[in-house]
């Protein structure tokens, strides 16, 4: 989908947006204070959350933290694509921006980690 957004599309900014009070993150938060469970790791669920989990175990993190490092990294990411590093060398303006939700209070905070633009 990346890829058809920006070479088809030619969309201009890419969003990736974590939000509080995120299930996922809060579970991958729980299991990071645990013993690994190999179980886990083969459940669709369990493979999906993983990278998360293995983030939260780096160091110790309030969840709003960890939704906050988990959005920059997908970013960076993401703006490490084959499609978004083609697409700046063909010269085409792509940003790639990270944003956290707060549920709680409707609102969206930019966490100022954008990177991109006209790149070659």
């Amino acid at each position: 989908m990346l890829a058809y957004a920006v070479d088809e599309l030619k969309v201009k900014h890419v969003i990736v947006t974590g939000h509080l009070r995120c299930g996922g993150a809060t579970a991958c938060h729980v299991a990071a204070s645990q013993p690994s469970d190999p179980a886990a790791l083969g459940t669709p669920l369990g493979r999906w959350l993983e990278p998360l989990t293995s983030l939260a175990r780096e160091r110790t993190y309030t969840l709003e933290e960890l939704v906050e490092v988990n959005v920059k990294k997908q970013v960076a990411n993401i703006a490490n694509t084959d499609t978004i590093r083609n697409a700046w060398k063909r010269g085409q303006e792509v940003w790639v921006h990270g944003w956290v939700y707060d549920i709680p209070d409707g609102r969206i905070r930019d966490l100022g980690v954008s990177v991109g633009g006209l790149q070659k």
